[in-house]
């Protein structure tokens, strides 16, 4: 049974106190220490503060290595939309003309919508590092299948596995939440949208450079 904060209150207004830290406990926390509503696994929890982390974390190669690949997952998910909806004319071009068009870019955000929904929860099941990692795998198979693609049902169906990616990634950007600590958020997505916002706007050019230079127009 969890142990209770404060008898006789409900759990919002034991949840309120606690984070005001008016019932915090000594030590670090467990899901001993929570309500029923509430379970935080212990490897999760690190720390405190700033402190309990291990000596040159912020230069540590895990860490730069990770910070790189969120931002580049983060990136990618804005640069596909850029990307996919301006090249829809040629698709018209490659395989003539279809009513069905407008589902190129409307399968990815079905996609997107059904993880976007449910990423957040499961990830804290299942674990952040996996669960991102294999809707990357997702995405990349997808963009395999829609770039190889011979027809117009096979790139809409691709589209809407890069959207359950695209699902994962989204929300990517609230990890640098968990990476760094508040006072350097900022600092830290202003250094990646510096660095990559222009992958964005000259995406399309480089896309359709590639197309010229290729025997698959698409």
């Amino acid at each position: 049974m969890s142990m209770m904060w404060n008898e006789g209150k409900t759990n919002e207004e034991e949840f309120a106190e606690r984070l005001s830290g008016g019932a915090r406990p000594e030590g670090n926390l467990d899901n001993n220490d929570l309500s029923p509503m509430e379970s935080i696994s212990a490897a999760a929890i690190g720390g405190h503060s700033v402190d309990d982390l291990p000596p040159h974390y912020f230069r540590s190669p895990r860490f730069l290595v990770s910070l790189l690949s969120v931002s580049l997952a983060w990136v990618a998910t804005l640069l596909g939309f850029v990307m996919i909806s301006t090249s829809v004319g040629v698709l018209e071009e490659v395989f003539g003309p279809s009513t069905s068009y407008i589902w190129v870019v409307l399968n990815i955000i079905l996609g997107q919508t059904v993880f976007f929904t449910v990423n957040g929860r499961l990830s804290d099941i299942f674990g952040r590092r996996y669960f991102f990692i294999y809707g990357s795998v997702l995405g990349f198979i997808g963009s395999i299948i829609s770039g190889s693609a011979k027809n117009l049902n096979s790139i809409l169906g691709a589209n809407f596995i890069i959207g359950m990616a695209y699902g994962v990634q989204q929300i990517e950007g609230a990890l640098f939440c968990e990476l760094v600590p508040n006072k350097y958020r900022m600092i830290c997505l202003a250094i990646t949208w510096v660095t990559f916002s222009p992958l964005i706007g000259v995406g399309p050019g480089l896309g359709e450079h590639d197309r010229q230079l290729s025997e698959n127009p698409y």
